[in-house]
């Protein structure tokens, strides 16, 4: 099975992003913790989240293929 990758930018919006995405049961509990790692998977629901600085996200949308 395919994960889903959600890219999450580093900064002041990770928390609140973090507490939506327990709201609705996804677990972010690598995210909670202090690890230096930039790419952080949730095993059960298949899901990776990876954590960009400002710059490399903005880049990132502009380049991905689009849904």
């Amino acid at each position: 099975m395919r994960y889903l990758t959600i890219a999450l930018s580093k900064g002041r919006l990770t928390e609140l992003s973090i507490e939506l995405f327990e709201k609705i049961g996804i677990d972010c509990s690598e995210l909670k913790g202090s690890s230096r790692k930039l790419i952080l998977c949730d095993e059960k629901n298949k899901i990776k989240f990876s954590l960009q600085n400002q710059v490399m996200f903005l880049h990132m949308l502009n380049t991905e293929q689009q849904i």
